[in-house]
């Protein structure tokens, strides 16, 4: 009787069995945390020019001022990598539960705001570490929201007139 029961007969298609939903799109959200990914590094990197910057201010020193500033501009950028980032992960949201095409909008937009600002990041990264990864680098997140966005938009969607053939 035990053998019976543990060798029996599923009536139950394949589709059944395999749960997935083959109408969420993967590409673009995973080209999003990439770029999410290097905007935590360009984070880092700024985090690292900070306490160079933060010596004691003379105030008749001409260029003390400039500290000062270039220390209130790379706390904004790091703002602004942020910002960029979260963004980025609610067009990926967009992207994967609500609709493909507003997401990627709105991926492609903050991309293309991205990689003007990100002119900026990657000077300021470059002029205090003097490192060619980190103007390679600077300059990925842009272009993979980029890549992200436009094959969002590009995309046709996922759904055919026939129902599809189940092999077993």
């Amino acid at each position: 009787m035990e053998v019976e029961s543990l060798f029996s007969e599923k009536a139950t298609p394949i589709s059944e069995l395999v749960k997935g939903n083959p109408d969420r799109p993967l590409r673009e959200p995973a080209l999003v945390l990439v770029a999410c990914l290097f905007n935590l590094f360009q984070i880092y990197q700024l985090m690292t020019i900070l306490p160079q910057l933060t010596a004691p201010i003379d105030p008749y020193d001409p260029f003390g001022f400039l500290s000062v500033m270039m220390m209130q501009l790379i706390s904004g950028l790091v703002g602004w990598y942020a910002i960029f980032s979260i963004i980025l992960l609610i067009g990926a949201a967009l992207v994967y539960f609500i609709n493909r095409r507003i997401g990627s909008a709105l991926i492609l937009v903050i991309s293309i705001i991205g990689i003007l600002a990100s002119f900026m990041g990657v000077t300021l990264t470059f002029v205090y570490t003097r490192s060619l990864t980190t103007l390679i680098l600077g300059f990925l997140a842009p272009v993979f929201g980029l890549i992200a966005g436009i094959w969002g938009i590009r995309s046709k969607d996922l759904t055919s007139p026939a129902a599809p053939q189940e092999i077993v």
